[in-house]
């Protein structure tokens, strides 16, 4: 029991460890920060990705009584500039949504007793727009994505355990993974594209290729764990593979 309790506990936390990683180092990883303005601290949160039809608000936490904003953005080398609003503590904006695929250039310009400060500071954000993804869609991803890979690397420990069900584990793992490459991020894809009731896009705009390659990759590492073949090399390989195609993944 003992050694069943610490391989869970260890594959919790090496899938914890590498999601957050992921995260937080994914290219759509939002910009996030405090700026020091006087003697208040204001913190912001800039999106890369936006999923809907309205309008995506940037929000300003501000504790700074005269503090005034602008939102700067452009679409097609046509630079808009758009007033903040003062609304309960914050300075809000918001960026016009026309259509998904779109990708809008912004950042925001503070103004506070003759002096500019620009956020993000030399540079400036792209929001990639995309159609309204339910969340009981993007549940169905995340228990999928996480679920194989927690499963994934128990598979890969359960070489450190004498009465070994290795086999039950894979051949799991290898199930959720091909429900989550053939149904899940499909529907998701769809959903994204802003193709649902409207039109079919291409399949492979539907399907993920590192999906592809996890599936195929746990096929031949449980025919050969099911073989007796190999065992403990199938199961760590499969593993590895899969963390490391997983870091190659996009998140949005």
């Amino acid at each position: 029991m003992k050694v069943q309790l610490t391989l869970w506990f260890l594959s919790i936390l090496i899938t914890f460890l590498t999601g957050y990683i992921k995260t937080v180092t994914d290219s759509v990883y939002p910009v996030t920060g405090t700026y020091d303005i006087g003697s208040k601290t204001i913190t912001y949160k800039l999106d890369k990705v936006y999923y809907g039809k309205d309008s995506y608000t940037i929000t300003v936490a501000n504790e700074l009584d005269g503090l005034e904003g602008k939102l700067v953005w452009r679409k097609s080398n046509s630079t808009n500039v758009t007033a903040l609003e003062k609304k309960q503590g914050h300075l809000v904006g918001e960026l016009p949504v026309d259509s998904i695929g779109e990708k809008i250039h912004y950042n925001i310009m503070l103004f506070y007793k003759g002096k500019t400060f620009q956020i993000p500071e030399h540079s400036e954000i792209i929001l990639t727009t995309y159609g309204k993804i339910p969340s009981t869609v993007n549940i169905l991803r995340f228990m999928f994505l996480y679920c194989g890979l927690l499963l994934g690397i128990r598979t890969a420990l359960e070489i450190f355990n004498r009465k070994s069900k290795i086999k039950r584990f894979a051949f799991v793992t290898t199930c959720l993974f091909i429900f989550l490459t053939i149904l899940v991020s499909p529907l998701r894809n769809s959903y994204k594209l802003g193709a649902i009731n409207k039109s079919i896009p291409p399949v492979l705009a539907l399907i993920e290729i590192q999906y592809i390659l996890i599936v195929i990759i746990w096929l031949a590492g449980t025919v050969l764990i099911f073989n007796n073949k190999a065992v403990r090399y199938a199961a760590i390989f499969s593993a590895a593979a899969t963390i490391v195609i997983y870091y190659t993944l996009t998140l949005s």
